[in-house]
């Protein structure tokens, strides 16, 4: 039949608490009035690859018990299939993120379709290839919206994909849940999507704080992403540090994949002499960042 789009996303909203919220290994998820994910973030510590930290233990004791990886034998399923889109970055330069967005897709839903499906229905994903730019995120969207038996969307990965494809869910009825957008704008606005992780004012804080307040640094030189996302995350960084008395020294942009040669940029930091660099944005340019530091000299 028709799918209940609207059913979906008054389901989502239900899940405003604790109480009615759904557990995972790290939490409850659940969502405030505005789509936001209210679940409380874990911070660990990292040092040479390995955990030194970690503000949470995990328990695997029920590892193994699904339908689909304990061996027992599947259900059946019958009937239409009910149709989920999943978009992300499954190719181009953050085809990573999209890969693990896709493994996680992919092992849910034979998961559910080994259990029995959803009220006996099996589960079938519509794939959408933002490659991690907003133009080809609204084609995505409108793809996914002209489909009749899309019932809703995990997507999208990137907060500049998630903004241009908002407005075309919410005229079309299609709740979305994104896992990775982190700008404050993503949810704002819109009753029809969600998202299960922090936003960037939240993240801002956090680094800021942890740079100043952990690490016990005065100065910092902040790269950003000329993106929704690193914009949106440097501003709330930016802000906090001003707070609680951290010198944001100097705020350097670059271009998500347009900036290849970090050199001058690092010239540039490295003449501010700051204890700390800080990254807004992705792991490509992290790592030319992280490159560029070392042939500077510039790893103290």
């Amino acid at each position: 039949g028709k799918p209940d789009r609207k059913g979906i996303r008054d389901a989502l909203a239900a899940m405003n608490s604790k109480e009615t919220g759904y557990p995972g290994v790290t939490g409850v998820t659940f969502f405030d009035k505005n789509g936001d994910c209210a679940k409380p973030a874990l911070i660990a510590e990292v040092k040479g690859g390995k955990l030194t930290k970690s503000a949470t233990q995990i328990d695997t004791s029920s590892a193994g018990d699904s339908e689909a990886g304990g061996g027992k034998a599947a259900k059946k399923t019958e009937g239409e299939p009910i149709v989920i889109g999943v978009a992300g970055p499954l190719t181009g330069a953050l085809q990573k993120f999209g890969e693990m967005i896709k493994a996680g897709a992919e092992l849910k839903v034979a998961e559910l379709n080994a259990s029995g499906g959803v009220l006996g229905r099996p589960l079938k994903i519509e794939w959408g290839d933002d490659e991690g730019n907003n133009s080809k995120a609204a084609n995505v969207a409108n793809t996914f919206a002209a489909n009749p038996a899309l019932c809703a969307v995990v997507g999208h990965f990137n907060s500049t994909c998630s903004l241009a494809a908002k407005a075309i869910y919410k005229n079309a009825g299609i709740p979305a849940l994104t896992p990775g957008s982190t700008n404050v704008q993503v949810c704002e606005g819109s009753d029809f999507y969600f998202r299960n992780l922090y936003r960037d004012d939240f993240q801002g804080f956090i680094c800021s704080d942890f740079i100043s307040k952990s690490l016990k640094k005065k100065t910092v030189v902040v790269f950003y992403d000329n993106d929704d996302y690193g914009t949106g995350l440097k501003d709330f960084f930016v802000k906090r540090a001003k707070e609680s008395g951290l010198e944001v020294l100097e705020t350097i942009e670059y271009n998500r994949e347009s900036t290849t040669d970090f050199t001058p940029l690092i010239t540039k930091a490295k003449y501010k002499a700051p204890e700390v660099i800080f990254i807004a944005g992705v792991y490509n340019e992290a790592a030319l960042i992280a490159k560029a530091c070392k042939k500077a000299g510039l790893t103290k």
